[in-house]
């Protein structure tokens, strides 16, 4: 945002044949500059503001999942389940806007993704903002399925509008993109259960959400 209060475009995507692993210092700022305008802290808003799509979140659906494909930096992400925890195709399994501490509905913008030390794909690293946080905060949820709900990475998926087109169209990174994703290359948390990395300081916190609870107890 410049002296006069205005937005510039959004930075240039770096292009790359890998999945990105850094938070690009130039996007966060475009991305921290919009919620200053804004000044909501629901995490739909960044998501919105991402790819100039300021419409209804009842008309988002769920695309690609996030960890099955090599996203773009910049590219809108959201959980899609219901409110017991089971996968639904629309936001808060199309019963509203959500529930807070449910841990059923969550969205933010991919910045990148977790390696292992084999180059296996680990977790994602999303921008978000969240009631009270002040600012785009960085954090990392691994591909763990004992973790519930927007806790693991798994569960987070492209953001399609009523058109199945990704959110925001042309504006969206991931435009046009679909039939060129590659497959990422998983290190498989779920089946080795290995220990989730950590990371320097300002890489961002990593989510350890509500592991999995009895269906009568979410």
């Amino acid at each position: 945002m410049d002296s006069g209060g205005h937005i510039g475009p959004r930075p240039a995507v770096a292009a790359g044949a890998g999945p990105s692993t850094g938070y690009d210092p130039a996007l966060e700022d475009w991305l921290n500059a919009h919620h200053r305008f804004w000044r909501c802290d629901e995490c739909v808003v960044l998501p919105k503001v991402a790819v100039n799509a300021m419409r209804t979140v009842g008309n988002w659906r769920r695309g690609a999942r996030a960890c099955d494909r090599v996203l773009p930096p910049g590219t809108p992400v959201a959980t899609f389940l219901g409110r017991r925890g089971q996968p639904s195709d629309r936001w808060d399994g199309g019963e509203g806007l959500g529930i807070t501490g449910n841990f059923t509905t969550h969205s933010g913008v991919l910045a990148g993704y977790l390696l292992d030390a084999c180059g296996g794909v680990i977790g994602l690293k999303l921008w978000e903002i969240y009631p009270g946080c002040g600012r785009v905060r960085r954090r990392i949820y691994p591909f763990d399925d004992s973790l519930f709900g927007t806790a693991n990475g798994r569960n987070y998926h492209v953001i399609h509008d009523l058109d199945g087109r990704p959110l925001g169209g042309r504006d969206n990174p991931a435009w046009g993109m679909e039939s060129a994703w590659t497959s990422v290359r998983s290190g498989d948390v779920a089946a080795r259960r290995a220990p989730t990395p950590t990371l320097p300081d300002g890489e961002g916190a990593t989510v350890r959400g509500p592991r999995q609870q009895p269906a009568a107890q979410r």
